[in-house]
């Protein structure tokens, strides 16, 4: 939106970048509720390569009393395997596109239709709406790249967030605050393969805002999918306690608005993590 004290586009933006002016309450006012786009960004569960959008760990797993242990960097490859077993047992991940917004392969290697398989450097210069455009943008490549489910298309993707994720950085830095981005950040880390990131990332957003209702779907995405890949190692107790606390955060999501888009997925997530699956 552009200013009205300075006219300057702001973009997302909660405040002006040039002068300072509170947007938000001008956006109230207008009877918007925003995110960072339109229908767009963001994970949900379903199936990476048909749909996709997601997010990291304080409310995760308590460490146990012994040496705290690393945070979990995963293998892009390895979470979207996962994804693909899941799919074949009626879940997986997919993108609520809403925006609420080193490399695993080597570049100009993979092949996927209207997605430039020269993913660029993070550019982290820039003003704050600046930053959030450019790390959008970088956010739907690796979306659209995932839906090519070869090991190829799957690494591009991965690099594109891995990307996007340091933008955004660079953004939340700068002015953090506002949810979407906050939100789109931690996901962007999640399908980078570092789920324990996403899950620190998105404690931050909700520890402002605790009933933000996508940042709650994707903890619990994100919760989801570390119980899945405790369950592939065989460690059925802190799979068990992973599945009980994605439980518990997509059925936040679910009070906020059971009728939304996100509540009702929360709602689907919510029943196949009861199961444990």
């Amino acid at each position: 939106m552009y200013c009205p004290e300075c006219g300057f586009d702001a973009g997302d933006a909660n405040f002006c970048p040039e002068c300072g002016a509170d947007l938000a309450a001008v956006r109230a006012a207008a009877g918007r509720a925003r995110t960072t786009g339109n229908q767009r960004r963001r994970p949900r569960p379903a199936a990476a390569a048909s749909s996709r959008e997601g997010r990291e760990v304080k409310a995760a797993p308590a460490q146990t009393g012994r040496q705290p242990a690393k945070s979990a960097v995963f293998s892009p490859l390895v979470i979207w395997l996962l994804v693909a077993i899941a799919a074949a047992t009626a879940l997986a991940i997919v993108f609520i596109v809403n925006r609420s917004s080193g490399t695993a392969a080597g570049g100009g290697s993979q092949s996927v239709a209207g997605v430039s398989t020269s993913v660029p450097p993070a550019d982290t210069s820039g003003t704050y709406a600046e930053l959030v455009q450019r790390a959008n943008s970088l956010y739907d490549q690796g979306a659209k790249a995932s839906q090519d489910t070869s090991a190829n298309g799957q690494a591009l993707s991965a690099e594109y967030f891995a990307v996007a994720a340091k933008v955004y950085a660079a953004a939340w830095k700068k002015q953090p605050g506002d949810p979407a981005v906050g939100t789109d950040y931690a996901t962007s880390l999640f399908y980078s393969g570092q789920i324990d990131a996403a899950i620190k990332q998105i404690d931050k957003v909700l520890a402002k805002n605790p009933t933000y209702q996508n940042a709650l779907y994707n903890k619990g995405n994100y919760l989801a999918m570390k119980a899945r890949i405790a369950k592939q190692d065989g460690n059925t107790a802190e799979a068990t306690k992973l599945f009980a606390q994605a439980k518990a955060s997509y059925e936040a999501a679910v009070k906020v608005d059971p009728n939304s888009e996100s509540g009702k997925a929360a709602a689907q997530q919510e029943a196949l993590v009861a199961k444990g699956q």
